[in-house]
């Protein structure tokens, strides 16, 4: 009940706290299992063959999510941030590797607040991640949470600026499943109520509850990987997008992109209305 509890209590806050700016959480080791990694790929329908239950096998590169989820929760139930958990998206995510992970490693998450900054219609959380393997970086990215809050007193809001997307062909298709939250956060260990919760979901603003953005995250790297890594999970190098609608579960996506200097992909869950947008990735060997 405490982190449950620690989300209701949020509601009461307008505003983040942005003297909390630099705070940074140091979780402890943690090893990456076999059956932690089997769990996630197949709570994300993925079955490509790298994903074994043995020491030294590669493991889905959004598995860094998992690993980063304490600390992040850590930053965002904060009482130094006062983060309103209801009012609460992720707004953007990117990630880098620097090795493929495996099974077996041993990492340790960091999580710091880069910024608090304000935007059209809310506040941006900006936090630098990042997993270490004997003080390097093996992974590093930024999550960007946004909340809907008044705007300060005097403050100018701005925009964030849309970057030009060229024409895009159809990838691929694919099913967000209507258990698929459940079974995602029993593997990610994101029980963030609006993705289980009916009553939770609606105070929040939705339907119904919705997808985990993350898990959507996963299955779009899936596609990609499959098209543009030959399969190899290991050459995927960087990703980055933006959550711009929520996905709710039942529905279809559409993965459309381009090659060119970089891959760039948007997701769609019918034509014009994207659930991903501003995507980016890098593949090499």
């Amino acid at each position: 009940m405490g982190k449950k509890w620690a989300i209701l209590k949020s509601v009461f806050y307008s505003r983040m706290n942005e003297e909390a700016v630099g705070l940074e959480i140091r979780n402890q080791p943690f090893r990456i299992t076999p059956e932690d990694s089997v769990a996630y790929a197949r709570a994300c329908e993925d079955t490509n063959p790298a994903y074994k239950a043995e020491d030294g096998a590669l493991v889905h590169p959004l598995f860094a999510s998992r690993i980063l989820k304490d600390g992040l929760e850590e930053i965002l139930l904060s009482p130094r941030v006062e983060a309103n958990m209801i009012k609460l998206v992720h707004a953007e995510q990117s990630f880098q590797w620097h090795k493929p992970l495996r099974v077996g490693m041993e990492l340790v998450p960091v999580s710091r607040i880069s910024a608090i900054r304000d935007v059209s219609s809310g506040q941006v959380l900006d936090i630098d991640v990042a997993l270490e393997e004997a003080g390097k970086a093996i992974v590093s990215g930024r999550s960007s949470m946004f909340v809907r809050c008044p705007p300060k007193k005097g403050a100018k809001r701005t925009k964030e600026p849309y970057p030009f997307e060229p024409e895009m062909e159809a990838l691929s298709t694919f099913t967000v499943l209507r258990d698929q939250p459940g079974r995602y956060a029993a593997a990610s260990g994101d029980y963030n109520p609006i993705h289980t919760n009916a009553l939770v979901a609606k105070l929040a603003g939705f339907e119904r509850p919705i997808a985990h953005g993350l898990c959507v995250m996963a299955m779009t790297a899936r596609e990609l990987i499959a098209a543009y890594g030959e399969g190899d999970p290991a050459s995927l190098k960087k990703i980055a997008l933006r959550f711009s609608k929520p996905v709710y579960p039942g529905k279809d996506l559409t993965v459309k992109s381009i090659r060119g200097g970089k891959i760039q992909f948007v997701v769609e869950l019918k034509p014009g209305k994207r659930a991903i947008s501003n995507g980016q990735a890098e593949f090499g060997r």
